[in-house]
């Protein structure tokens, strides 16, 4: 029955069956007020008819239910005694104790029941085993009837095909799962980039990639966690997107290095430093730490730092911790005592913090010096400081290793 909500003609036969619902009823109702004509009263012989009505319409709704929970028990039985069957038929040939035909024979007369069959084998069986059953899937019936359930508009159907063919492999398979891209229902859609991703060709693969900017956010997350993790495909796409002029692109990329948080062989993206789109250079310093270029970035950095945005600067000071960039730490420090940002000041002290030695020492000698003099040294203007001074007053600030300093203990 679920099966005709996706048909493509359903709204039409909804309207339809709601005005051939309404004037049957209507019918009824008449005719069985002109049963009960022998009522004298109009008003009270309808009523009747429609009380009349209504419980043979139950009689009969009931009746129907209980006749299709039969024939649905009936038919599950009969199901799972031909799964049982091919079961037991692959399990023989397997050992040897049937032929390749009988199975063959007993997959085309229940298609269906193999299909079930073979989704629950490719979850289990490997090696050998699993090679023997794709053979098998291959030359049966069942298999042209996968072909075309990819493109079918029942969503578990073609879902199902999906996942089978992926495991197959063949020619017209790969072809019919691409085929099932373009499906309207965005969840098969999307099961098939994913299924194309794992098992598709080089080319077809980076179509879906470029496409990735197109998708809508959910499927970009989706995308993101089934993407392969060292295929060179993915550097050389996140390294085209990075060149490209396409902003939506360069961004794209950017949110794929970002959901992956690894690191990531790719070149030309020291330019995006002074990208005129401030998203991009937001998002360009967040995923700097996972780009591994050939140069260190330290002048990209500096870049950043001195970005006339401070969620530029913010960005670029937490990349500064995590790159262990010491060259940076006198901007870091400029940045911590000028900066009217408590976010801004919070990255730029803690990237001093994780890199130890100098950059370590000046910071303890600045939030000792906050904390000994937190109502003199902290003008109203400055609430970066403030807020410095109070983390050193409660032991936040804390060395490598993350203990509380020797002076965040005297400060308390």
């Amino acid at each position: 029955m679920s099966r005709l909500l996706y048909l493509r003609c359903w709204p039409a036969i909804a309207r339809v069956f709601t005005v051939f619902a309404a004037a049957a009823l209507g019918l009824a109702v008449w005719l069985a007020a002109r049963f009960f004509s022998g009522i004298a009263d109009v008003f009270f012989r309808y009523v009747i008819a429609c009380i009349a009505v209504q419980s043979v319409v139950l009689v009969l709704l009931t009746m129907v239910l209980a006749l299709g929970k039969c024939l649905s028990l009936r038919a599950s039985r009969a199901r799972s005694a031909h799964i049982r069957l091919l079961e037991d038929l692959l399990a023989d040939h397997a050992a040897g104790l049937v032929d390749r035909g009988a199975v063959l024979e007993a997959s085309n007369r229940y298609a269906q029941e193999f299909v079930e069959v073979c989704s629950r084998s490719f979850e289990l069986l490997r090696g050998a085993s699993q090679r023997a059953l794709e053979e098998l899937l291959l030359d049966s019936r069942a298999y042209q009837e996968l072909l075309r359930d990819t493109c079918s508009p029942y969503p578990p159907r073609a879902l199902r095909a999906i996942s089978l063919l992926s495991h197959v492999g063949a020619p017209e398979a790969l072809a019919a799962i691409e085929r099932a891209v373009r499906n309207p229902v965005a969840l098969v859609a999307m099961e098939a980039r994913i299924a194309l991703l794992r098992v598709g060709p080089e080319d077809v693969q980076r179509e879906i990639l470029e496409h990735l900017p197109h998708l809508p956010f959910w499927q970009r997350v989706v995308l993101l966690h089934h993407l392969p993790e060292n295929s060179p495909l993915l550097a050389s796409f996140v390294s085209g997107a990075l060149a490209s002029p396409d902003d939506d692109r360069i961004l794209a990329a950017l949110e794929l290095v970002l959901g992956r948080q690894k690191l990531l062989p790719v070149e030309n993206f020291a330019r995006l430093a002074a990208s005129a789109n401030i998203e991009v250079r937001i998002r360009f310093f967040k995923a700097l730490p996972f780009l591994l270029g050939l140069e260190w970035p330290v002048e990209v950095l500096r870049t950043g730092l001195a970005d006339p945005d401070w969620r530029v600067r913010a960005m670029a000071a937490r990349a500064c911790g995590h790159m262990q960039a010491a060259e940076c730490a006198p901007q870091l420090r400029q940045i911590l005592v000028s900066s009217v940002n408590s976010i801004e000041a919070g990255h730029a002290a803690r990237s001093l913090a994780k890199m130890g030695g100098e950059a370590w020492k000046s910071l303890q000698t600045f939030a000792w010096s906050v904390s000994e003099n937190v109502r003199a040294s902290a003008p109203a203007g400055q609430p970066a400081l403030r807020w410095l001074a109070v983390s050193a007053l409660q032991g936040r600030l804390t060395g490598p290793g993350g203990r509380p300093t020797e002076h965040a203990g005297a400060a308390r």
